[in-house]
C-alpha cells in the first residue's frame, strides 16, 4: 500500500479501501461459479451492524473475545471486522461444529480457553451446536437490515491493540493461542507485498480455511492492504474436486495462490489428465507452505498443468507460522526455487553432508530468504551457539511481524524473538527445513523425522492413503520397550480386498520403503480403514493420540503385521 505508514489499525485500512470497488471477495459454489461477492465498501456497512449488534447484545466489561464460527466466507468477513469494530478481539474458529467432530473438539478448546464475550455464527445450525456456550450471547451474521443498524461509537485505535487470536493446527497436542497486535499484521502485510509483488491488479484464489492463519492472511488481509480481488472456494468442496482450483485460478485469471504441499499434490492426482482446458499463464506466485514442501510435488503438479502454461518458476516455497502472523520466510517469485541432494543419513545425525551414493540421497528444498526486517537464526539450543551451514539446529526468529509466545521467547544480541521448534540449516541466506524437534525420534543414536517416513511409506503401494499414515515410536502390547511403528490407513476402495496374504504383502511394502530409504527397521505396520487416524481440522496427523489408540488397543484395523498382532 501507498502511504502506509499512517496504518495503525486494520479498520485503518478498511476506511482506506472502503471507496475502492477493485477490492472484493467473491464466494464461489462447487462447480467455481460465483454465488455472492463482498466489496470493501459493503464490507465497511456489514461491519458497523454486527458491532453494534454485538454491543447491543453484550454490553459492559467482560472478557474481549469472540469466536467467529462462519463457513460462508463472506460472513466470515462481515464478522471479523464487526467484531474489530466493536473494539473485541476476533477469534476466529471452525466453522461446521455441528456436522465435522473435529471441528466441534476445536471450537470446544477455543471456548473453553477464551471464556467469550460472546460468538458470532452463520447459520441457526451452528448457533444450535452442542459445544456452544451457554452463558454468553451468540450473534447470527447475514441477517437482513443488518448493514443498516446504527453505527457504534468508534474506538480509539493503536497499534498495540488487538488485532485477533489465532489458534495453532495443533498437530502435536491441543490447540495454542497466539495473540496478535495490530503492528504484527500490518508488518507482515507490508512485508508480503513487497516479497510476492502484489499490486492493485493481481487476483488471489484460495481454497484454505479463513480460520487459519494462511486463509484468513493470503486470502483475507493481503488483498485488503494492496487493493485487490480474492476470489474464495469452500475448502470441503476443494477436497471433493480438487478441480475447482485450477477452474477458477484459470477462470479468474489468477495471479497469486497459496497451499500446503498436500493440496498441490492432491490436485496432481484427482484433477484428471486434461489439463490443458486451464490457463494457469498468469499465475505468478503459487505459495506452497504450511508443512514441508517436496520437490516430488512441484515437479509433479508443474508436468500435470504444463499444458495449462504453468510456470514452474511461480512456485514460492515458504516459510512461516502463526506466531510469526504468517510468513517468515520465502522465495522470490520468478526464480526457480533451490534443492539439495543431501546425505540422508547425515541429515539423521544432525550434519549437512553430500550423500554417499543414490540409496543415501535426500532432496531438501529452499524455504527462501527472510522478509524485511526478519532475522532467522539456526542454533544448538544446547549450547546457543548460532550453527554453521553444515549443521542442522533448532530455528530461532524475530522480526516485526512476529509475537513471541510464553516459554518460547528467546534473546539474540539484545533482539526478543521465537523459539519455533523446528529444525534445519542455513545456507548463505537461504532456509532450509529438516522438521520439526517434536515431530523427530530418535533410535539408535540417530534422527527420524515422522513426516518424510510418512511420505515414503504412503509412497510404497497405491493402496495407501497419502498423507494419512503416522510412523512413530510405540510400545505394542506385553513390549516394555518402544518399537517404530506404522499406522497407514488404506483407501476405502481397496479396503475389501485386502485378506491375510495382499495384507502381508503390502505391509512388507512398506517396511522395505522405509528400510532403504532411511534405514528405519520397521517391526509392527498396522493397515486401518479410511478415516481412522486422528487428524487436526487441516489435516495434520496427531501422532499423540495414534500413539494412545495403538498402545491401548483401541484402533480398529483391517490387518496387522508384525508384533502387536
Amino acid at each position: 500500500m501507498e502511504n502506509g505508514d499512517d496504518m495503525h489499525h486494520l479498520l485503518d485500512l478498511l476506511d482506506r479501501r472502503a471507496a475502492d470497488d477493485r477490492v472484493r471477495w467473491v464466494r464461489l459454489d462447487n462447480s467455481a461459479k460465483a454465488t455472492g461477492e463482498l466489496t470493501a465498501g459493503e464490507l465497511d456497512r456489514r461491519s458497523h451492524g454486527v458491532a453494534a449488534r454485538l454491543l447491543a447484545s453484550c454490553p459492559g466489561p467482560g472478557s474481549p473475545y469472540v469466536p467467529i464460527v462462519a463457513r460462508d466466507p463472506l460472513a466470515f468477513l462481515e464478522a471479523f471486522f464487526g467484531v474489530l469494530r466493536a473494539g473485541l478481539v476476533p477469534v476466529p474458529a471452525p466453522g461446521m461444529p455441528h456436522t465435522h467432530r473435529g471441528h466441534a473438539r476445536r471450537l470446544a478448546g477455543i471456548v473453553e480457553a477464551s471464556a467469550p464475550r460472546a460468538v458470532v455464527v452463520d447459520t441457526p445450525e451452528a448457533a444450535a451446536a452442542p459445544v456452544m456456550p451457554d452463558r454468553c450471547p451468540v450473534l447470527l451474521v447475514g441477517e437482513p437490515g443488518a448493514a443498516g443498524a446504527p453505527r457504534p461509537p468508534r474506538h480509539e485505535r493503536t497499534p498495540r491493540d488487538a488485532a485477533y487470536v489465532q489458534y495453532t493446527s495443533g498437530s502435536l497436542g491441543a490447540p495454542k493461542p497466539v495473540l496478535l497486535r495490530q503492528h504484527h499484521v500490518l508488518a507482515q502485510l507490508a512485508q508480503a507485498a513487497e516479497a510476492f509483488e502484489e499490486s492493485p491488479e493481481s487476483v488471489c484464489v484460495s481454497w484454505v480455511p479463513l480460520h487459519h492463519d494462511m486463509g484468513l492472511v493470503t486470502a483475507v488481509l493481503r488483498p485488503l492492504w494492496s487493493g485487490y480481488t480474492s476470489v474464495l472456494l469452500d475448502p470441503f468442496d476443494f477436497v471433493r474436486d480438487p478441480a475447482l482450483w485450477p477452474r477458477a485460478m484459470s477462470d479468474w485469471r489468477a495471479t497469486h495462490t497459496s497451499a500446503p504441499d498436500f493440496g498441490y499434490a492432491l490436485c496432481v492426482r484427482k484433477a484428471g489428465e486434461d489439463t490443458g482446458g486451464f490457463d494457469l499463464t498468469p499465475l505468478r506466485v503459487a505459495r506452497s507452505a504450511g508443512e514441508p514442501v517436496r520437490a516430488s510435488t512441484m515437479r509433479a503438479f508443474a508436468g500435470a498443468f504444463r499444458a495449462a502454461g504453468f510456470d514452474p518458476a511461480a512456485f514460492t516455497p515458504s516459510y512461516g507460522l502463526a506466531e510469526a502472523t504468517l510468513t517468515v520466510t520465502t522465495c522470490p517469485p520468478g526464480r526457480p526455487p533451490e534443492i539439495r541432494t543431501l546425505s540422508a543419513a547425515a541429515l539423521r545425525r544432525g550434519r549437512v553432508e553430500e550423500p554417499a551414493g543414490p540409496a543415501d540421497e535426500q532432496e531438501v528444498v529452499s524455504c527462501g530468504t527472510p522478509l524485511r526486517g526478519t532475522r532467522v537464526e539456526v542454533i544448538d539450543p544446547g549450547t546457543r551457539a548460532v550453527l554453521g551451514p553444515d549443521a542442522v539446529g533448532e530455528v530461532w526468529i524475530s522480526g516485526p511481524q512476529v509475537a513471541p509466545a510464553p516459554g518460547a521467547a528467546h534473546d539474540i544480541d539484545g533482539t526478543t524473538g521465537h523459539r519455533t521448534g523446528d529444525l534445519g540449516f542455513t545456507d548463505g541466506a537461504e532456509l532450509f527445513l529438516i522438521g520439526r524437534a517434536k515431530e523427530r525420534f530418535q533410535l539408535a543414536g540417530e534422527n527420524f523425522y515422522s513426516v518424510e517416513l510418512e511420505a515414503a511409506a504412503a509412497a510404497a503401494d497405491h493402496r495407501i492413503r497419502p498423507g494419512r499414515t503416522a510412523v512413530l515410536l510405540a510400545r505394542p502390547p506385553g513390549r516394555a520397550a518402544p518399537v517404530p511403528v506404522v499406522l497407514a490407513e488404506c483407501r476405502t476402495e481397496d479396503a475389501d480386498g485386502i485378506d491375510a496374504g495382499t495384507g502381508r504383502s503390502l505391509a512388507r511394502s512398506v517396511v522395505s520403503a522405509l528400510g532403504r530409504g532411511s534405514g528405519l527397521p520397521v517391526s509392527v505396520v498396522w493397515l486401518v480403514p479410511a478415516g481412522t487416524l486422528p487428524v487436526t481440522t487441516s489435516g495434520k496427523i496427531r501422532r499423540g493420540r495414534c500413539r494412545d489408540a495403538f498402545e491401548d488397543d483401541s484402533m480398529p484395523t483391517i490387518y496387522r503385521y508384525g508384533q502387536g498382532q
